[in-house]
């Protein structure tokens, strides 16, 4: 049922960007005030219907570079509502991504697992132990293409649960690294420095929650 609703969708998304082509262009070109200067003042908050759809697009195929679309929330909106506008397409792109490979390879990923010998076995119970750890550290990095470590992460036995809190926490902390490179375009020094501080906040933050969490696991077991 999923692969024929995600031909589908796959479908839709393709005739999307195609129909949109002039917009991933100039997504292409990098250019910036296309958007902010042209598309923004016809549409307003309607331009969402476009960049989210885009990034949606961009964490299945790879089209442009995602910094663009992060860049283009966080002029228009702000870096709070610009980082949620851009987290909700890079995060519903990479869960269909890995539900898309999942679903297509299910037979060989249940192949793989279970013929695994033993020099497999230390890989297994690594992917299995810091599987979510090894997403956000993958996500945090702004080079690395979604489709692939998506795709990656479909190949192993991490539940779609972990999958997805880990691709939250590592999308929130690319797309937050994204809007620092680009802050000459849009924040002020002092807003540059403060929200610097803060993207080292979440970091602890995040990495305490997730270790009390490993801690807990492997005192309940």
């Amino acid at each position: 049922m999923f692969k024929w609703s995600a031909v589908i969708f796959l479908a839709m998304l393709a005739i999307f960007l195609i129909w949109q082509w002039e917009m991933v262009s100039e997504l292409r070109g990098e250019n910036i005030s296309y958007f902010t200067q042209e598309i923004f003042p016809e549409t307003g908050y309607g331009i969402l219907a476009v960049t989210i759809p885009l990034l949606i697009a961009q964490n299945v195929f790879t089209v442009f570079p995602v910094i663009i679309i992060v860049t283009i929330h966080v002029l228009l909106f702000g870096f709070w509502e610009g980082l949620l506008f851009s987290f909700a397409g890079t995060t519903a792109g990479a869960g269909f991504c890995f539900l898309l490979a999942r679903s297509w390879s299910e037979e060989k990923v249940k192949n793989f697992w279970s013929g695994k010998k033993d020099r497999w076995e230390k890989a297994a119970i690594l992917l299995e132990r810091h599987g979510i750890a090894a997403i956000v550290v993958l996500r945090s990095i702004p080079v690395m293409p979604s489709n692939l470590i998506s795709a990656a992460a479909a190949l192993t036995p991490m539940k779609v649960s972990e999958y997805m809190w880990g691709t939250a926490a590592g999308n929130i902390s690319m797309i937050w690294i994204l809007s620092l490179i680009a802050a000459p375009f849009w924040a002020e020094r002092s807003d540059f420095i403060t929200l610097l501080i803060l993207y080292l906040i979440f970091l602890t933050v995040t990495a305490v929650i997730y270790w009390s969490v490993r801690l807990r696991s492997k005192e309940a077991v």
